[in-house]
């Protein structure tokens, strides 16, 4: 069978990653796979390597010679699935399925509902355009609970069938990077103490000033952002101009996950996720996590046993929750344990991947 995988970006982040992890683990004698995304970041080597050879497309913005060169693609490659990543990708596979002069199944995955910040008439005008354009949709997985209840609650996806299917991670991360745990402090050149931890995108979603809020309330930690983005200049500026000498940006990393081994905690500020790949590796590597308190954190983070949680916004909370699981051993490692024993059981790459591969039999018609 012919599948075709679109997204919008390769640079780090939840997407890519989750579209490496599935091509690195499926059969490739069963499943012929074009890629058309954007040769912006790291992963478009990543997928070189797997013997993969991408089109480049800008897939993040809407347009008509976009579209058609996409159309063209398809039409060349005849696949018989199309696996949309991201919301313009999405946009994109249901055109393409729409002008297609032959039958294709189209699947999407939004790796998270990010309509917090739009205003009422853009929130009508989305919501519109997924209810007229959802025939052209015949399954949408979500990468969880709370991304699909979000989804319903504002009538997204409500009728087209669905199923959640968790992002997975290796589940030995420890062990494999914590010998390179003193090499990565000489690198960086912190002063030697605590350390807390964020990978992500420097992106509005991930909500940095709220870190940096924390952070000024605990000057004796070292905090770490590893990613880069469209805030890096704003959000730097922001930290120079407010002397948060304890904050220390690393930038892009290609592999930022190796950061973890020197990570005491991991704090994620962000305002809504999809199911976050930097917080199952933080799982994997059993560093405690305090996290905002919404979606894709709370589907990962059951409070006090598998991390914290606290309110977007309530900085004391943030503050208080890291000064707790610094000074209590026996809750640290208690969570901690928690956390990897979770992983193992419910986030696993082949796990991850035989569902989705299920999904695409079932979709196919190849599984009863």
């Amino acid at each position: 069978m012919k599948l075709a995988i679109i997204s919008g970006t390769t640079a780090p982040g939840g997407g890519p990653r989750h579209i490496y992890s599935l091509l690195e683990k499926i059969d490739r004698k069963e499943w012929d796979v074009t890629v058309c995304t954007h040769n912006d970041g790291s992963y478009w080597d990543k997928l070189i390597a797997l013997g993969i050879t991408p089109y480049d497309l800008v897939l993040r913005k809407l347009s008509l010679s976009t579209f058609l060169k996409l159309l063209r693609i398809l039409k060349k490659e005849k696949p018989d699935l199309i696996h949309t990543h991201g919301k313009a990708a999405g946009v994109y596979g249901r055109l393409c399925k729409f002008f297609l002069y032959r039958k294709v199944k189209h699947i999407h995955t939004s790796h998270g509902i990010h309509i917090d910040t739009y205003k009422k008439m853009s929130l009508a005008f989305y919501k519109l355009y997924e209810f007229i354009s959802s025939f052209l949709l015949d399954y949408v997985i979500f990468v969880s609970r709370s991304e699909q209840d979000k989804a319903y609650l504002n009538d997204i996806f409500k009728t087209v069938p669905s199923s959640i299917i968790n992002n997975g991670v290796e589940t030995d991360l420890r062990e494999k990077y914590l010998p390179y745990k003193q090499k990565l402090f000489n690198r960086i050149k912190i002063p030697k103490r605590k350390v807390v931890i964020t990978i992500a995108r420097l992106a509005f979603p991930k909500n940095m000033i709220e870190m940096a809020m924390i952070a000024k309330e605990l000057p004796n930690i070292n905090f770490l952002w590893v990613g880069d983005g469209e805030e890096y200049e704003s959000f730097l500026l922001h930290i120079n101009s407010n002397q948060l000498d304890n904050i220390f940006l690393l930038g892009a990393v290609d592999d930022g996950k190796q950061y973890l081994s020197i990570a005491d905690l991991y704090l994620s500020s962000s305002l809504s996720e999809g199911l976050p790949y930097s917080l199952l590796e933080a799982m994997s590597f059993g560093v405690p996590i305090v996290a905002t308190n919404v979606e894709g954190h709370i589907d990962l983070i059951e409070d006090n046993i598998t991390g914290l949680l606290y309110e977007v916004g309530d900085i004391d909370s943030a503050v208080a929750k890291i000064q707790k699981l610094l000074d209590d051993d026996n809750l640290y490692h208690e969570i901690s344990m928690n956390q990897r024993y979770e992983l193992s059981n419910e986030y696993s790459i082949d796990k991850m991947t035989k569902n989705i591969v299920s999904i695409y039999n079932k979709i196919m018609c190849l599984e009863v």
